[in-house]
C-alpha cells in the first residue's frame, strides 16, 4: 500500500516507491526495539521475531526487487543466496549459532568483536548525522514521500495493526498493546542503507528516519494512554 501511495500521489518510479515503502514499514527492531521491548514490555524476546521476519524474509525480496529493477532480471538462486550475502544476516545467524551451541569464543576473537558491537548504535547515529550535512531535514524537495511513509509508518501501521490483532484475531488487550507498542517503532537505519547501495531515494529514507525517531515516542504515549487501564 506504501508503495502504491508513493507511485500514485508523487509518481515515483518502481523501484523508488519500493524504497519509499521499505521507509514506511522496516522497524527498527533491533537498537530501539529490544531496549524498549525490555524496559517498557519486560522481555527483550518480543521484538525478536520482528527483527528475524524483517532481516530473513523482508530483506531478499526488497532486495531481489532492487535487484531486478538494476539489472532487468533475478533467478531463484539470486533470491536465496541474498540473505548470504547481507553482513547483518550472517553476523546474526552466526551469533545464534555460537549462543545454541555453547561454545566459547576465545578472547582475543570474542572481545575485538564484543567491542564492535558496543559502536554499533553510535557508529550508526554517527552516519546518520554525517548524512545531514549541508541540508536538514525536509530540505532537498522530498517533502511529500517523507511526510507520506511517516504518516504510513506512525499512523496507518499500528491502527491496522490494533485493528486486526482487535477484531480478526481477537486477541488480549496486553497482546494488542504489545502490537501497536512495535509497530509504532521508527524507521530501522536499513531502510537508508539499501537506499544508499542500489542508488534510490536515500534521503527520504534518512530524513524518515529522523522524523519517525523523533515522533515515535509521543505517538507510544498516546497509545499508552488509549491502550493500558487506567
Amino acid at each position: 500500500m506504501a508503495a502504491l501511495g508513493a507511485r500514485l500521489l508523487f509518481r515515483e518510479r518502481f523501484a523508488t516507491a519500493v524504497s519509499t515503502a521499505v521507509s514506511a514499514s522496516y522497524m527498527n527492531a533491533n537498537f530501539v526495539g529490544i531496549p524498549l521491548a525490555t524496559y517498557v514490555l519486560g522481555d527483550a524476546a518480543l521484538s525478536t521475531p520482528v527483527m528475524l521476519f524483517q532481516l530473513l524474509v523482508v530483506s531478499p525480496i526488497v532486495l531481489a526487487i532492487f535487484d531486478f529493477a538494476q539489472s532487468g532480471k533475478v533467478t531463484v538462486s539470486t533470491v536465496l543466496l541474498q540473505p548470504l550475502r547481507n553482513p547483518i544476516i550472517v553476523a546474526s545467524v552466526a551469533g545464534a549459532i555460537v549462543g545454541i551451541s555453547g561454545v566459547t569464543v576465545p578472547f582475543v576473537i570474542g572481545e575485538p568483536l564484543r567491542l564492535l558491537g558496543a559502536a554499533a548504535v553510535p557508529l550508526a547515529l554517527l552516519l546518520l548525522g554525517m548524512t545531514f550535512h549541508g541540508d536538514g531535514v525536509l530540505a532537498t524537495g522530498n517533502r511529500g514521500p517523507v511526510v507520506w511513509a511517516t504518516l504510513v509508518k506512525l499512523f496507518i501501521m499500528p491502527v491496522a495493526g490494533w485493528w486486526l490483532a482487535t477484531f480478526v484475531f481477537q486477541l488480549s488487550a496486553e497482546t494488542v498493546w504489545i502490537v501497536v507498542l512495535l509497530l509504532l517503532l521508527p524507521t530501522g537505519f536499513n531502510a537508508q542503507n539499501y537506499a544508499m547501495r542500489y542508488g534510490l531515494s536515500d534521503r527520504t529514507a534518512r530524513d524518515t528516519i529522523a522524523l519517525t525517531t523523533l515522533l515515535a515516542f509521543p505517538m507510544m504515549l498516546i497509545a499508552a494512554a488509549l491502550l493500558t487501564p487506567n
